[in-house]
């Protein structure tokens, strides 16, 4: 668990240790890394500045969001291409299907969720002033996921309206990552509408598929 937090961003001075989470319940570890991790993501917003910290978010969400997808769907092509081996097995090739491909919208879900922490937190920012006055500066990124750079020059234009939401969904990406890092998955998995389409893949309505079962 250590390893794993410790590679999205820097932990507590009580964490800092694996020995250390020996020491906590779990309720204790949670409460303090939500804590930590809300001063990590102010002290980043203080240094960057609001603006700057607003298109990184957006960038980097938009740059995880394109990677895990694509990621997902070469994962899913596979998965069809070998699901008729259940069969082999005796098992139903469709309810394997159904089953593996909801795990997988889960595990993507995850992965947007850590790619855009531990770029958000690691990311190295330079803000280049561009020769109009009357332009925004863009932001040039160097390090983890560096390709983000791209995303956020684009971005530099946009309004303060979609850059504030895209800070609210990093945000909100930041802590579901810090969840996801400790307990057992089936209390981080990310709440789906029981009347929206089951990520499944099967067409059905999520209460009519999946959910039953939750």
């Amino acid at each position: 668990v250590a390893s794993e937090l410790s590679g999205l961003f820097e932990l507590p001075p009580e964490l800092a240790e694996p020995d250390d989470f020996l020491d906590f319940d779990t309720e204790d570890i949670d409460n303090m890394l939500v804590n930590h991790v809300e001063t990590l993501w102010e002290q980043r917003i203080e240094t960057l500045g609001e603006d700057v910290a607003e298109k990184l978010a957006q960038a980097v969400i938009l740059r995880a969001i394109d990677s895990q997808w694509v990621e997902h769907l070469t994962e899913m092509d596979n998965m069809r291409q070998g699901i008729g081996l259940q069969a082999v097995g005796q098992r139903d090739p469709l309810v394997q299907y159904r089953h593996r491909s909801y795990e997988m919208f889960q595990e993507l879900n995850v992965g947007i969720d850590r790619q855009v922490t531990h770029t958000f937190f690691n990311a190295v920012v330079q803000e280049t002033p561009t020769v109009q006055p009357v332009a925004q500066g863009k932001l040039t990124l160097s390090g983890p996921s560096s390709d983000a750079g791209s995303e956020a020059n684009s971005l530099a234009a946009n309004g303060r309206t979609s850059r504030s939401a895209s800070a609210v969904l990093g945000k909100r990406s930041v802590m579901s990552a810090v969840n996801t890092g400790h307990g057992d998955d089936a209390a981080f998995k990310r709440k789906i509408g029981r009347n929206e389409a089951c990520p499944c893949g099967s067409g059905k309505k999520y209460k009519r598929c999946h959910g039953r079962a939750t």
